[in-house]
């Protein structure tokens, strides 16, 4: 026989005598604690193991059983575990198959979050055994410190062990169910026994008909009435009237359907005082029918008057609670809400059913880490949370301030918790935003130059908002492009430095930013605007899964525009949008600083070139630091040496003459106002602080600005005493030619108005003859007309249209005479007057031709009445006068509103007129037809230009040849206070 045959029978033998030990122990077990010493004894004694137990399945859970062999004592843990917690034991009860995990490798690859705890406890093998029997289902579980090889025979061994353990644990299970239903009812019996003899209830027994002299005697003691007033249903009258018909049904289907009843209800007791008796009534059966019936009476008129005191409480409290301007929310012990204000739906968005809901139920995701704070407050600790940072189903962050207290019942005891929060996330990002603008300004201020700034700032926002790539691009003119020049960006993201489309990552984005939208994209696989589109493709080339572009609008056009983008799908708060356009700002604003100095620099050295050259002097203001440098010549304009110090008030102001003293002062404030042109160009008197002599000194400057105020003003002076003097002389000179030119004037001006008179003298003496020749040529039509043969008819035609053309040419004349003389003031007219006296004159003419005038509501004017009769009646006339032949003529007066005139047309489909001569024909006497096609005397356009001249408006036409004439005037638009 070998060496391992002779183990192997030696294991063997060990075991059957460990089975034999155990099987003898178990008989005499008669609990599970029982089963628990002597799993302990052979675990420990026999099989040298270092923690041993067993559980016993019980739904979804394991009751578990254990110890630890100690030097000194076994340590014993019952405790409940999840029947799906990731444990050898519980594998094995639930699948039923044993587990053997013979190494400290094999228990770590199964179960790697228990690494940690085996090393600790040096277990270097575990198994577990599945057992059943009588409906107990569980398993045994056994640790060693030492490797283990659980061959044929010792798993055959353990599986008889667990086998007898879990028969032994059914027995026990037995017994104790037996022991306690006999124990549970004689403590039941005992218990009726003290209550019937201690209750203060009237307990009474009927028969199968319900009638009991008990029963009636009770209720005339207590109601008054009488064995015969209470028989059959007279009793019901004892009852409260609002009770009465409840308390029937519920007796009748009681006794009908051979039920329990149970009904609290009021009666008029003695003396007429309302009292409340709960009344409860169960049958007996024999042989399936009612013999009699149990039940008992009690007084609860107390008790009920409590309780309506305390649902009245209840009430105002939850009254109270719902209105209170705090979010407030009432706990059970078991979590459920009790009461919850409407402060507190509103700020957490829940519904308005939150009574009676678990609040881990509401609030899944917070379970793990308020169940330790919820325990704690159950215990009597009270906790809080100045800033604690909420996240909401949509991705969003509130941060909430909240306090924990317990609610102790009237008894003392702890009934729950009551939590009290408040939503500060304004406050938190307030607070926030304004120590990021500040680091941000500090860094601003720290970069050397406009570019590092820029790059400094996208950092700072990027990192601050953890997003993975943040750039500035500047938009060029044509607005479809811009350049990138400088970017922020996390490893992972590829550089997009250089020239862009606006357009390369979608047309809708491209139009948003451009009209000054912000674009927001949270998943550019998910956004209706960018899904199954190419441009998930030009993002998926960058890595990027979402975006922000925030514009930067200058005189409402897009300028600049800052890019923020996530390789991982993201919501951009409304927080973090305002922070992007900030920053955007700020940066433009140190971008436009920087290139104002840059500026500013070049300027200055060009401008030390040409002061130089100009003998100009120079000055600067620095109003942040009230420092004011001269170079030499600006000193001395002042009569002071080139080391001499200057200030604004001491130097400048006190050396200026007193009489341009004020208005230098107002002129250099009124160029530092940032709603004015920020320049200032003045001249004034100085005295030499030193030499006093006076001198003439020109000045201009410009202010510039940060932030809304001047932080600088510079510009240069230069001396005007020599310029002064010749002025002096020139103005001398000037005053005499003037004194001239008024002189030529007046003559002038007396010899044209006798000449305008002579005019109207003239031509109203003319009028006279061409009557005459008129009257007779008319008379000599009439008498002799049948006298006269075809030659004569035919001079007496020439002689009669040739004194038409004479009076019109003198009417003409007269109302160019009257224009030229004393003008009449002017006044509110309204237009449709003055265009329906000029259609008034035509209407013969307007007959004759079937011409069709319209026009439009034309308004009130500063005006002439006359004078704009004669405008319309001119133009109109011209129009229907220079038709086209076999056309109608067709006239529109139109009119329209521009800023300070009102802008009226004269149209018409005439004959036209050629470019070259649209100047010509508002001059006087300018004809561009001969006379045998259109009359006329070449009067009336000029009349029509001296009355819109004279009204302060301008005239002009436009025309197309075989078209028509467009003719336009300007009226001045009537004043309010006109």
């Amino acid at each position: 026989m070998t060496s391992t045959h002779a183990s192997d029978i030696t294991r063997l033998t060990a075991h059957l005598h460990a089975l034999q030990h155990v099987t003898r122990a178990l008989t005499d077990a008669t609990t599970t604690s029982d089963v628990s010493r002597v799993v302990f004894d052979v675990a420990f004694s026999v099989l040298d193991a270092c923690e041993a137990g067993f559980a016993l399945q019980r739904g979804d859970t394991l009751e578990f059983h254990g110890g630890v062999n100690t030097p000194d004592v076994v340590r014993q843990s019952n405790h409940t575990l999840p029947l799906k917690s990731p444990l050898p034991i519980a594998d094995a009860s639930r699948i039923g198959q044993a587990v053997y995990l013979e190494t400290l490798q094999a228990q770590i690859d199964a179960y790697p979050k228990h690494e940690t705890y085996l090393r600790d406890r040096g277990i270097q093998a575990t198994t577990a055994v599945p057992f059943a029997s009588l409906g107990v289902r569980g398993a045994l579980v056994l640790c060693f410190t030492s490797k283990q090889t659980f061959d044929v025979t010792t798993r055959a061994f353990l599986e008889a062990l667990a086998m007898q353990i879990g028969a032994a644990v059914a027995r026990a299970e037995l017994i104790a169910a037996e022991r306690s239903a006999r124990s549970a009812a004689e403590q039941h019996a005992s218990r009726l026994r003290a209550v019937v003899e201690a209750s203060t209830s009237f307990v009474w027994l009927s028969g199968a008909d319900g009638q009991s002299d008990e029963v009636a005697a009770f209720w005339s003691d207590l109601t008054g009435q009488t064995r015969e007033e209470g028989a059959g249903w007279g009793w019901l009258n004892a009852v409260h009237e609002r009770d009465r018909q409840r308390v029937q049904e519920a007796w009748t289907q009681a006794f009908t359907t051979r039920t329990r009843y149970d009904l609290t209800f009021g009666v008029r007791a003695k003396g007429g005082e309302e009292r409340f008796v709960s009344v409860r009534g169960v049958p007996r059966f024999e042989d399936g029918q009612v013999v009699e019936w149990t039940g008992s009476f009690d007084d609860v008129t107390e008790r009920v008057k409590v309780e309506a005191q305390l649902r009245e409480r209840e009430a105002r409290l939850a009254l109270l609670l719902e209105h209170a301007p705090a979010a407030i929310a009432m706990f059970d012990q078991e979590m459920r809400y009790l009461a919850v204000s409407n402060r507190f739906r509103s700020d957490f968005r829940l519904p308005h059913d939150l009574v009676g809901r678990f609040h881990y139920d509401v609030f899944p995701d917070t379970r793990d880490r308020w169940l330790d704070f919820n325990a704690r407050a159950l215990a009597g600790e009270e906790l809080s949370c100045d800033e604690d940072a909420f996240e909401r189903t949509n991705g969003s962050v509130d941060f909430v301030r909240w306090t924990l207290a317990p609610w102790r019942a009237a008894t003392g005891e702890v009934g729950g918790v009551i939590l009290f929060a408040e939503v500060i996330t304004e406050a938190v990002e307030s607070r926030r935003r304004d120590a990021y603008l500040l680091a941000l300004e500090e860094r601003l201020r720290a970069a050397p130059s406009g570019g590092d700034a820029v790059q400094a700032a996208l950092e700072h926002l990027g990192v601050q908002l953890q997003a993975s790539l943040c750039v500035l691009m500047d938009v060029q003119p044509d607005g479809e492009t811009g350049v990138i020049e400088r970017e922020w960006r996390r490893v992972s993201i590829p550089s997009v430095l250089g020239r862009h489309r606006l357009a390369d990552y979608g047309e809708v984005r491209a139009r948003l930013v451009s009209d000054g939208h912000t674009v927001v994209v949270n998943d550019v696989e998910a956004d209706v605007r960018t899904a199954k589109t190419s441009v998930v493709g030009a993002y998926e080339a960058i890595g990027v899964r979402a975006s922000l572009d925030v514009p930067l609008m200058r005189g409402g056009t897009l300028r600049a525009l800052v890019s923020l983008a996530s390789s991982e799908p993201r919501t951009w708060r409304g927080s973090e949008i305002d922070l992007a356009r900030e920053t955007l700002e700020r940066v433009w604003q140190a971008a436009e600083r920087s290139r104002v100095e840059d500026a500013l620099r070049a300027s200055e050295s060009r401008l030390r070139l040409a002061t130089d050259a100009a003998q100009t002097g120079t000055w600067d203001f620095d109003l942040v630091t009230n420092t004011l440098r001269w170079d030499e010549r600006a000193k001395a304009l002042f009569g002071l040496p080139a080391d001499a110090e200057v200030t604004y008030t001491d130097t400048f102001l006190a050396g200026l003459h007193p009489d341009d003293r004020a208005a230098t002062d107002a002129a250099v404030e009124a160029a530092l106002d940032p709603c004015g042109s920020g320049e200032c160009d003045l001249e004034y008197r100085a005295i030499g602080l030193q030499d006093g002599v006076e001198r003439w000194i020109g000045a201009r400057g410009r202010a510039f600005f940060e932030g809304g105020r001047a932080v600088r003003l510079i510009g240069t002076v230069i001396d005007l005493s020599e310029r002064k003097r010749v002025e002096a002389q020139l103005r001398e000179m000037n005053e005499t030619l003037e004194r001239r030119v008024r002189e030529r004037t007046q003559a002038l001006e007396r010899s044209n108005a006798e000449l305008e008179r002579f005019a109207y003298i003239a031509s109203h003496d003319l009028q006279e003859p061409i009557r005459t020749v008129t009257s007779f040529s008319g008379l000599l039509e009439q008498r002799y007309d049948a006298s006269l043969d075809e030659r004569g008819r035919l001079y007496l035609k020439m002689l009669r249209q040739g004194a038409s053309r004479m009076k019109t040419l003198v009417d003409d004349l007269l109302a160019f005479s009257r224009l030229k003389g004393d003008a009449a003031p002017l006044k509110p007219v309204d237009l449709n007057l003055p265009l329906s006296e000029a259609l008034a004159r035509l209407e013969r003419r307007l007959a004759e031709t079937e011409a069709h005038v319209t026009c439009d509501t034309l308004p009130t004017v500063l005006g002439d009445g006359p004078g704009l009769s004669q405008v319309f009646q001119n133009l109109i006339g011209n129009a229907v006068k220079f038709v086209r032949p076999g056309v109608t003529p067709e006239v529109h007066v139109g009119v329209a509103q521009e800023s300070t005139s009102w802008h009226v047309t004269v149209a018409d489909n005439g004959v036209g007129i050629e470019e070259a001569y649209l100047e010509r024909i508002f001059e006087l006497f300018q004809r561009l037809h001969p006379k045998h096609e259109f009359e006329g005397t070449g009067l009336g356009l000029g009349i029509c230009r001296m009355v819109v001249e004279r009204h302060g408006g301008r005239i002009w036409a436009e025309s197309t040849i075989g078209v028509g004439s467009v003719f336009h005037f300007t009226l001045p638009v009537r004043s309010p206070e006109a």
